[in-house]
């Protein structure tokens, strides 16, 4: 739980900035972005043993509100949407055998709630960022011919994120970010059928590549 604390604080921290801007603040602004995320997961070996990788793509978007007292802070809702289709599995020490008859499809819904500083650079059109926060995920996998055994979570952590901006346009904006997601013990139960037991992996995070492309409102 101390890993989560440092983006939790942060993130708390600056969400308790007055939403009405005073006067000689800065105006406040809106970057709405589409995300595609690369997932590598942590649990390695419990993911490559049920969905046959432990890097799965996803998919989705957020937006970043700035102005918020300096140029430079900005505050950050996201979320994607990651989904897989796999087959039940048992494992004997190396051996993974797999229930071809018992398909199993993962879902995944990442939710980000943080905030950030841009380290601005006059006359750049690159900005580089840094940020952390709240990171809340919901997990389900279904197995299509043995609904009773469906599984169904939400865990809780934090994300630690760093990246760089490009501006194509004055409204159109490129970026690539780095994230290290953290969600301790979220596989230490039954879920993930007996694979993630059988590996010793209770780790639910990992770390994600994310390519942005966003609109910029305001200034």
């Amino acid at each position: 739980m101390r890993f989560v604390c440092l983006p939790v604080v942060f993130a708390a921290a600056v969400l308790a900035v007055p939403s009405v801007a005073r006067a000689g603040d800065p105006p406040i602004g809106l970057q709405a972005f589409a995300a595609i995320d690369f997932n590598s997961f942590a649990a390695s070996k419990t993911y490559k043993a049920i969905f046959g990788s432990s890097t799965i793509p996803g998919f989705g978007g957020g937006a970043d509100i700035t102005g918020l007292g300096t140029k430079n802070l900005f505050v950050r809702v996201a979320f994607t949407r990651v989904s897989k289709t796999g087959s039940r599995v048992f494992v004997n020490g190396t051996d993974v055998f797999k229930l071809n008859n018992e398909p199993a499809k993962l879902s995944l819904t990442p939710i980000e709630i943080g905030a950030g500083w841009h380290f601005l650079i006059k006359g750049s059109k690159l900005t580089p960022y840094a940020g952390g926060g709240v990171l809340i995920e919901q997990y389900k996998v279904d197995y299509a011919t043995s609904s009773d055994l469906n599984e169904s979570q939400t865990f809780t952590g934090g994300d630690i994120f760093g990246g760089v901006q490009y501006a194509i346009t004055k409204v159109l904006i490129l970026g690539g970010e780095a994230q290290f997601r953290i969600l301790p013990n979220a596989l230490k139960s039954d879920l993930a059928s007996s694979a993630a037991n059988a590996y010793g992996e209770t780790q639910g995070g990992g770390f994600t590549g994310r390519i942005t492309i966003g609109v910029k409102f305001g200034k």
